[in-house]
């Protein structure tokens, strides 16, 4: 039987608000791995390139531009990590074909599910509104009125489905027996 070369990383995929950056710190605690929260790691690289920028920058085709490319520069550095780390995604990063190409190459692809209800109220929970968190809500909103294409999408990518609708602590601890069984069997798709 052939082995798997891919470092033991986990990588975290799921709509905004399905948990990926509580449960990746958990998870990564738990297994005493590094984590890395590649969405702000995103946002500071793009911030920093850009920081007199104002909001409607970001929205024009250099924003948009300097915004995937930092992405893309991102998540082609992942290829460098030399630890195992747990890794949480933003929603729309996994979903571009060579990010996700990367991701299978340096780790197992897991899905946080949650139903749209969960989602509202996880939502409903946010309690600062910068301009930040006002375009994440209006992310949400959008990509819960589309929720079926992106969870099939996201159920499609992911080498397991684990769902958060439940305590945390539930999911933590499945995410930890799934974790460990796909290191045990060195999993290949």
């Amino acid at each position: 039987m052939k082995t798997n070369n891919r470092l033991k990383n986990i990588v975290l995929v799921g709509i905004p608000y399905s948990g990926k950056t509580t449960m990746g710190e958990l998870l990564a605690d738990e297994l005493n791995m590094d984590y890395l929260n590649l969405d702000k790691k995103i946002a500071n690289l793009t911030i920093d390139k850009k920081k007199n920028w104002n909001r409607l920058d970001w929205i024009s085709p250099d924003g948009y531009s300097l915004y995937w490319q930092t992405t893309l520069n991102c998540v082609q550095s992942l290829k460098e990590i030399k630890t195992p780390t747990v890794i949480s995604t933003g929603a729309e990063v996994s979903l571009h074909y060579v990010n996700l190409k990367i991701f299978r190459e340096i780790g197992y692809i897991i899905h946080l599910k949650r139903d749209p209800e969960t989602l509202i109220e996880c939502f409903k929970k946010v309690k600062t509104c910068s301009e930040r968190e006002d375009y994440y809500r209006q992310l949400t909103m959008k990509l819960i009125s589309k929720y079926s294409d992106y969870i099939s999408t996201y159920d499609e990518i992911a080498d397991i489905l684990v769902d958060n609708n439940g305590p945390k602590e539930k999911a933590v601890n499945t995410l930890v027996e799934l974790s460990n069984l796909l290191f045990q069997l060195d999993f290949k798709r």
